[in-house]
């Protein structure tokens, strides 16, 4: 079979033959499809190879096309993804507790096994995510990461129906946020200062939509909503994160899905006296990504789509 690897810094992928994988107990085999979400991780290794991964995107999309003994939640024909999260041990106490994303034995795709860039996959058929049948291969692609990444962080921060929820950046998977948001049933304030991307969150059906460049986002919010419930910054920029900490009105939290790429100062007094939660989040576990897509096949959210070619 074909696996697409990177070799040198900068560097297109490189296609290089492999031997198939052999199907396990319990595993499935997956013919990959031609369409596959991009990883940030993954766009990452392209331009620098690690000791991790030398194969980019972790999100494998296709069909069924062999079953494994014992499998019987699958059959041959079946279109399914499975986000970077490839499996996890289901024993210890974060699996048990529905936290197999904790899991300190879990596998991730690309980085331990074999994920996107390959003709074939075999994957334990626990952890393989039907895709609704109302859906394209294109418009599932995008939930298996970013879209689970936003909308598991929206959960994780315990926001309300009706309550506000700010968002920063827009670019990328800002759109998806407030899709999400607004399909949870909570009222959004969109952050960015490029005038394409409010446009962008605008469409996706922003309440609020502020401009960086000639308005002081903090001040605005503060003043016509007295701040937000949750904020969730998906600008890797240092202001952005000041920013959306200082919106947060008193016990409210502030969920991280990224982290910017200078040290970030959080005035320790206010985050105790005002009891402001600071809740990190990664891609959700499987029955996060269902929940994810079930939105995407009810019409309630829409992802942007570009189609790039993989050489």
């Amino acid at each position: 079979m074909k696996v697409a690897v990177v070799n040198r810094f900068f560097n297109q992928l490189e296609l290089k033959e492999m031997s198939a994988p052999l199907i396990g107990s319990g595993e499935v085999l997956i013919r990959m499809h031609d369409c596959c979400g991009g990883c940030h991780i993954g766009c990452h290794s392209t331009a620098c190879v690690t000791a991790a991964s030398n194969r980019p995107s972790p999100q494998y999309m296709g069909i069924v096309c062999g079953i494994g003994k014992g499998v019987s939640s699958l059959a041959v024909g079946d279109r399914v993804g499975l986000p970077c999260f490839h499996s996890a041990c289901g024993e210890c106490g974060y699996c048990r507790s529905g936290k197999e994303r904790m899991c300190e034995h879990q596998l991730e795709d690309s980085e331990e096994v074999f994920g996107d860039g390959v003709d074939y996959g075999v994957f334990p058929a626990s952890h393989v995510v039907k895709i609704p049948g109302n859906l394209h291969f294109q418009e599932a692609a995008p939930i298996f990461c970013k879209g689970v990444l936003i909308y598991k962080a929206l959960k994780e921060s315990r926001v309300k129906q009706g309550e506000w929820v700010a968002v920063f950046g827009m670019a990328g998977q800002g759109h998806l946020a407030v899709q999400y948001a607004k399909a949870m049933g909570l009222r959004v304030v969109a952050v960015d200062e490029q005038r394409e991307n409010r446009e962008l969150a605008k469409k996706s059906g922003a309440d609020m939509v502020l401009d960086t460049e000639d308005t002081d986002p903090v001040a605005v919010i503060m003043q016509k909503i007295g701040g937000v419930h949750t904020s969730l910054c998906l600008d890797i920029r240092k202001n952005p994160f000041r920013q959306s900490y200082l919106v947060v009105r008193r016990g409210g939290t502030v969920a991280l899905v990224w982290s910017p790429h200078e040290e970030l100062k959080v005035p320790q007094f206010d985050k105790v006296l005002f009891g402001i939660r600071i809740k990190g989040s990664i891609v959700g576990t499987r029955k996060d990504v269902k929940e994810a897509l079930d939105f995407v096949a009810g019409g309630k959210v829409k992802a942007c789509l570009r189609r790039l070619s993989i050489g």
